[in-house]
């Protein structure tokens, strides 16, 4: 059976593989034979206290956590713009179709205590241009109601989607409540209604989408900020490359007219995607909320591998500790195991005092100690007090300054045969001495 670790170390490595970044992966594959260009997307994120161009009304509210389009207050200008500093490519040199766009934003319409006109996203040519209030939004003039205002529009190109609270007829809007997109004109294209009341007060979130090769843009509308609806408030088609400029500035415009409203929006993410290419279709818009935080230039590439060489930066630390690991473990295991099987190699030295004496014929212990020759005793010992010497006078034999003791005529029994006679003797509590022989 494999050591686990091996099959840990194997998992990793696959793991590991699999999340490789596409450009190292692109190594080992064959070159494409498509044509199709690849586009990385462009992603905006707003820093509200940094690259932000305010005009008209438009303030930051306290942290700089968001951004107040219009006051409450009917004095004053009554509409305010808030874009973002840098422009938006929309189209390349080599094309001559716009890319695709997308938005995601909260905003909050208070009324205090009337409403006002209603607030816009927009994509605008001109960063200094303020449009009008009284129903227009602060998106145009309020001459380009009639034919002579074209001429004020001239070198200023604009796409709005409104979020209108007040009805105006004479500028041919369904109710106050409604959602619509305008694309070059204070006359909407298209409109309808919100699926949410944009006058309540609350937190309303709003995604607009524009797919360029379809044609096609979408805005849905949430009081969740997480979660989009399937189906959109406002779907239209139509095409905006006439409208749209190479560099555009994105951003929100309200106003109030006759009303008293607050308009602020909070939090804002814009991507564009998508460039024109004829095989090619817009990947989904991302649908994390985002909220705001140090701006990405425009014009710089996304890239959606730093994530894939985190995992991979992530992985290697992972692999390698695991290896350390095993190398120290794996060390100290043939460290410890090598005693253990010397030791268990060694022979046993010391002599088991338990193991029983074996026998001998008679004959050998006779040859051995010369016929019991008196010289060759080294001691006596047995029950008898009389024949034991004590231990001082064992010392002194042992040192050579007493003589041994005084063996008699008779032959002791030989060692063995006396363990017998003691072990048959016992329940007789015979006095039985032993002597012991050096046999040299």
């Amino acid at each position: 059976m494999r050591p686990p670790c091996f099959s840990i170390l194997a998992a990793l490595l696959l793991l590991l593989a699999v999340h490789l970044p596409p450009a190292a992966a692109a190594k080992h594959r064959p070159a494409s034979t498509s044509t199709t260009p690849a586009f990385s997307p462009s992603y905006l994120r707003i820093s509200w206290a940094s690259n932000l161009t305010l005009l008209g009304s438009a303030s930051l509210l306290p942290g700089a956590a968001a951004v107040a389009l219009t006051t409450p207050s009917r004095d004053g200008i009554g509409a305010g713009r808030a874009l973002f500093s840098e422009p938006v490519r929309l189209f390349l040199p080599s094309s001559a179709a716009p890319a695709s766009f997308s938005t995601r934003f909260t905003f909050r319409i208070t009324p205090a205590p009337t409403y006002g006109d209603g607030l816009a996203f927009l994509l605008t040519s001109s960063r200094t241009f303020l449009g009008a209030s009284n129903g227009f939004l602060g998106l145009f003039p309020s001459s380009s109601a009639s034919d002579d205002g074209e001429a004020e529009l001239r070198g200023v190109s604009t796409v709005a989607v409104e979020f209108d609270t007040h009805r105006d007829i004479a500028l041919r809007d369904p109710d106050g409540n409604h959602v619509a997109l305008d694309a070059g004109s204070i006359f909407s294209v298209a409109s309808a209604s919100p699926g949410v009341d944009l006058r309540a007060g609350v937190p309303i979130t709003a995604w607009v989408e524009y797919r360029a090769p379809r044609r096609r843009l979408a805005v849905w509308l949430s009081y969740s900020s997480s979660r989009r609806p399937e189906k959109p408030a406002l779907s239209v088609d139509v095409d905006l490359s006439s409208v749209l400029r190479t560099h555009m500035y994105a951003g929100f415009s309200a106003s109030n007219g006759n009303g008293a409203a607050r308009h602020v929006v909070e939090r804002w993410t814009f991507r564009t995607f998508g460039f024109a290419a004829k095989s090619s279709q817009a990947p989904p818009p991302s649908e994390t909320p985002m909220p705001p935080s140090k701006p990405l230039p425009l014009t710089g590439s996304y890239h959606p591998h730093r994530h894939h060489f985190l995992l991979y930066k992530v992985l290697g630390g992972v692999l390698c500790g695991v290896i350390l690991l095993v190398l120290v473990v794996g060390g100290s295991v043939v460290c410890l195991y090598k005693p253990i099987r010397r030791t268990k190699q060694e022979p046993t030295l010391v002599s088991n005092e338990d193991t029983p004496l074996g026998t001998m014929p008679i004959e050998v212990v006779r040859e051995a100690t010369k016929d019991f020759n008196s010289g060759n005793v080294i001691g006596i010992g047995g029950s008898d007090s009389q024949k034991r010497p004590g231990m001082r006078r064992v010392v002194r034999m042992l040192d050579g300054s007493a003589p041994l003791t005084v063996v008699p005529d008779k032959k002791p029994p030989v060692l063995l045969q006396m363990r017998v006679n003691q072990a048959s003797s016992m329940n007789s509590m015979e006095t039985v001495n032993t002597a012991f022989y050096s046999c040299r």
